[in-house]
């Protein structure tokens, strides 16, 4: 894919949404959330909360939680990116 090509987004296949970088963001943000996630549960172990009721309800709420937030973010985007390139 040439400079141009990586700036606007659009190939000759169309547009193209990942590239090397979009993949290494992800798992740097996976493993940040993950980290949280850890945190959040020793934490809230400290103060008594028991560590069942937060790895059963806490990590998997937030977890769809953020999954589902990303993909009404990614869809927006995507049509946006569309709308404004043409595409659609």
């Amino acid at each position: 894919m040439s400079g141009a090509e990586q700036t606007t987004g659009q190939n000759s296949r169309g547009m193209w949404w990942a590239t090397t970088g979009d993949i290494n963001a992800f798992f740097g943000l996976m493993l940040d959330n993950v980290a949280g996630l850890l945190l959040m549960t020793a934490l809230l172990a400290g103060f008594g909360l028991p560590a069942e009721f937060t790895v059963t309800h806490m990590v998997p709420g937030t977890a769809l939680g953020v999954m589902l937030g990303d993909i009404a973010f990614f869809s927006s985007l995507y049509e946006w990116a569309a709308s404004r390139t043409g595409m659609m």
